[in-house]
């Protein structure tokens, strides 16, 4: 892997682990005017998501 290639990962990697990707509660459901639904209630939701199709 290239130097520069690295170097970018382990900064994004860094960031994450600082929190840079943590939001404030309420902004996403504010921005889409809904409740947001869970993950793992979408995926229960269509079966063919955890199929493979």
């Amino acid at each position: 892997m290239p130097e520069e290639i690295a170097g970018f990962l382990a900064a994004v990697d860094a960031g994450i682990a600082a929190g840079a990707l943590d939001g404030e509660p309420g902004v996403l459901e504010s921005l889409i005017g809904r409740p947001a639904t869970p993950l793992v209630d979408v995926l229960r939701a269509d079966p063919q998501v955890t199929a493979g199709h």
